[in-house]
């Protein structure tokens, strides 16, 4: 909620790869199995020492009798009186205490079934989508996009090139895998200068590992299937990747690089089909973002050490609310 409140003030004073990564601030903390037990609240409202609201009983100091004998005391009148009870009376047990713990172990079971039907469906579409692109994928054998695979792996300072294929089934770039992740290109011809563009694109994906950064949001976003706001974030996450990615890829173009650069957005954007599960990055899959990729693109700036001092202040103070 801190981070979406932020968003329209933080658009244009922060760069779009802070934007992006401040996510993972949100992503953590919903990975943490426990919360920590000195927060804000507890100091600023301490707890108070249990009370018992039940009456306080008091006894007399037991007499010493003979035994087999009982205590009695008289009453004005002569008649003798019940014997002393000299045991305190037993305190009645919760009796919605066994009722607390069915419910809790029923909603423990709901969260559970829910988390693992969230991650089975996230993993069977991932699995399903990878078969079929791989069904359809050809290995990229073609010395000329071999030869600008491996300078914009150069130029991206990406240490492995990963594979290169082509299907018929995508219809926009994607990088398909985290461990050997590998550049899926759509089977139509690309000009020189697209191919380029698409491949930069694609390694930055791999230089940063955002394919990773997407597998550990989906587990989180199964954690807490309950919860709507997490699936904002997702969506918020998915968004702010393109456009970090976009800012590396173009932070040194020159003008007609940029042009050149939106222009093969918006051709692939035209072609776009069927989206793809969440864990793959793929250039352009939401076109309602596109208008502000594209103004994102051309209205880049440097930072300046003012700009950087306030994403260092920033992200402190949100991991500071998140913990």
């Amino acid at each position: 909620v801190v981070l979406v409140a932020l968003k329209p003030l933080v658009t244009k004073r922060l760069s779009r790869t802070w934007q992006y990564y401040v996510w993972f601030i949100v992503v953590l903390r919903l990975l943490l199995p426990l919360s920590p037990t000195i927060t804000i609240t507890s100091n600023l409202f301490p707890a108070t020492a249990n009370t018992s609201t039940s009456p306080v009983v008091t006894t007399a100091p037991a007499a010493t009798t003979p035994a087999g004998t009982t205590l009695a005391t008289s009453t004005p009148t002569g008649q003798p009186a019940t014997p002393m009870q000299t045991t305190p009376p037993t305190l009645p047990a919760a009796a919605n205490g066994g009722a607390t713990r069915s419910v809790s172990v029923l909603l423990l079971m709901l969260w559970a079934i829910g988390a693992s039907a969230a991650m089975v469906y996230n993993i069977a579409g991932y699995a399903r989508f990878r078969r079929m692109v791989h069904r359809t994928a050809v290995r990229v054998t073609d010395s000329r996009l071999l030869t600008t695979l491996e300078a914009c792996r150069q130029e991206t300072h990406v240490r492995v090139s990963p594979a290169l294929y082509t299907s018929t089934l995508v219809t926009s770039p994607i990088l398909l895998g985290v461990i050997h992740p590998a550049i899926v290109l759509p089977d139509r011809l690309l000009t020189d200068n697209e191919l380029r563009y698409a491949l930069l694109h694609e390694l930055t994906h791999t230089r940063r590992q955002d394919g990773l950064l997407k597998w550990a949001t989906v587990i989180a976003t199964s954690i807490h299937w309950f919860n709507p706001l997490v699936y904002v974030a997702q969506r918020e996450m998915d968004r702010s990747c393109e456009l970090a990615c976009d800012e590396a890829v173009t932070m040194k173009f020159s003008t007609d690089d940029r042009r050149g650069y939106g222009s093969m957005l918006l051709a692939v954007a035209s072609a776009a089909g069927t989206p793809s599960p969440a864990m793959f990055s793929a250039m352009v899959e939401e076109k309602r973002n596109l208008k502000e990729r594209l103004g994102t693109i051309m209205a880049f700036k440097q930072q300046t050490k003012r700009t950087i001092v306030d994403s260092v202040v920033a992200a402190f103070l949100i991991a500071g609310i998140a913990l």
